[in-house]
């Protein structure tokens, strides 16, 4: 596993290279889990925003979240 640290507005966005495995299964890293108190049975939510992909625990924030990532991306010309 990789990660990097891209600077961001808020600060620093930190981005992890993970492995798609077989029947399409992914494992969130430990450290992810841990800062955001995610256990085993907890419910996430993948959001599509164009060929993006970004992984959240369940909050009723996501359509807010995925609608400022659109508004940055078309802001940066990526939309």
């Amino acid at each position: 596993m990789t990660t990097t640290w891209v600077p961001d507005e808020a600060g620093l966005l930190k981005t992890y290279d993970i492995r798609l495995r077989r029947r399409g299964q992914i494992t969130v890293p430990r450290e992810v889990r841990d800062r955001l108190n995610i256990r085993e049975g907890d419910v996430l939510t993948l959001v599509q925003v164009g060929s993006m992909l970004l992984l959240t625990p369940k909050r009723p924030v996501v359509p807010l979240l995925a609608d400022r990532i659109a508004e940055l991306m078309e802001a940066e010309g990526l939309g």
